[in-house]
């Protein structure tokens, strides 16, 4: 069999593949070590690895929508918070709705207090925080109602996960309140960011691509602390109806379980699987190549991998994240892929050996 020499690999050749597929195998393999960590209080390993705040929540471009669609939902804050919208000055007929609901909503809270009833907590209709707000306010009466329904949970158990509510329902309340006005100049500067990326400019001016990236930073920041705000009430909602909640029911499993899913995020479940579906194809690719294991087929996942990172940051859309150095693990997670690197000081090459799939070819050189 004539085979051109130019196909045949040196021993320079065959070191240098080894050599990077040790490098990607020990990089992937340290990668996906980093997402689990020991808990020595109870001896138990833990998950920290979160895939919406590493890429899923970063993601841009055309298939941003499929990353996000598996991201926290957060009470929907993408479409009723992290929308653009122009500050423009009320009409005068919306200055008068305003007035007239802001009148008619003290009432309300009033007679219901009157009356030793829970006071309503509504926000301010037309304002840029109202369908975010009262997304929020819904969830969480929505996972109240979801507690009390749980078994053996008694009367006053009941009562007391509804002052618990009331309180943070209060909270709430007094937080959008203060953050009204911040809220609207930020959906404002939402707008202005999206006419940025509109014009002809973008991507081609370097100042205006820093403007935008700069904006967006902001933005992203400014969000993060509203987000986080929201995080805290609802773990201190939590942590009321969970003190409600007695010994013997603290002690069924199954009880608690259902208590501490009923304020958790709608696409929690779903978050936690890819959680660790990330974590367990990054140890495993990496331990693959580390010893030479089915390296055809690691390295391949690990490049689609990489490819499901670069994908989420396009780079002729202003303001992405660089991924110059995943793509240039990719290509070479390819490389490996293409060359059976495996065969070399790996596990392929003895199992070839052993099951007698070795070959020997004859070279002629021209």
């Amino acid at each position: 069999m004539t085979i051109d020499s130019r196909r045949i690999l040196g021993g320079f050749g065959v070191f240098s593949l080894v050599l990077l597929r040790l490098v990607i195998g020990w990089h992937f393999f340290v990668e996906g070590t980093k997402k689990i960590q020991y808990d020595r209080h109870d001896g138990s390993w833990r998950l920290v690895f979160s895939a919406d705040k590493e890429f899923l929540d970063l993601a841009k471009g055309p298939l941003a929508p499929l990353y996000l669609a598996h991201s926290k939902s957060e009470h929907e804050w993408r479409t009723l918070l992290a929308m653009p919208r122009e500050n423009v000055p009320p009409t005068a007929e919306q200055t008068a709705a305003q007035a007239k609901w802001a009148k008619e909503y003290a009432q309300r809270r009033t007679d219901a207090k009157k009356k030793g009833e829970l006071a309503p907590v509504e926000f301010a209709p037309g304002s840029a925080a109202h369908d975010w707000a009262t997304k929020v306010a819904d969830d969480w009466r929505a996972a109240v109602n979801e507690f009390k329904a749980l078994p053996k949970m008694t009367e006053d158990q009941k009562k007391r996960a509804d002052k618990a509510l009331e309180a943070r329902l209060e909270e709430l309340g007094e937080f959008i309140a203060n953050e009204s006005e911040n809220i609207t100049l930020y959906r404002h500067e939402l707008w202005r960011l999206a006419n940025w990326r509109k014009s002809p400019e973008a991507g081609e001016l370097p100042f205006l691509n820093q403007r935008i990236a700069t904006k967006n930073g902001e933005t992203n920041s400014q969000l993060a602390g509203w987000k986080q705000q929201i995080h805290d009430f609802e773990a201190g909602l939590q942590n009321d109806l969970s003190s409600i909640l007695s010994a013997d029911q603290k002690a069924q499993s199954t009880t608690l379980a259902a208590a501490n899913s009923a304020m958790a995020d709608a696409n929690q479940h779903n978050l936690d699987f890819i959680n660790v579906l990330a974590t367990t194809v990054v140890i495993g690719v990496g331990l693959c190549l580390i010893f030479g294991f089915f390296t055809r087929i690691a390295a391949i996942v690990g490049a689609l991998f990489l490819f499901g990172v670069v994908a989420s940051q396009p780079f002729w859309v202003a303001g992405t994240a660089p991924t110059i150095y995943q793509a240039v693990e990719m290509t070479a997670c390819l490389a490996l892929a293409g060359t059976g690197a495996g065969r070399w000081a790996g596990m392929d090459g003895c199992l070839a050996a052993l099951f007698g799939r070795r070959r020997t070819v004859t070279v002629e050189e021209n």
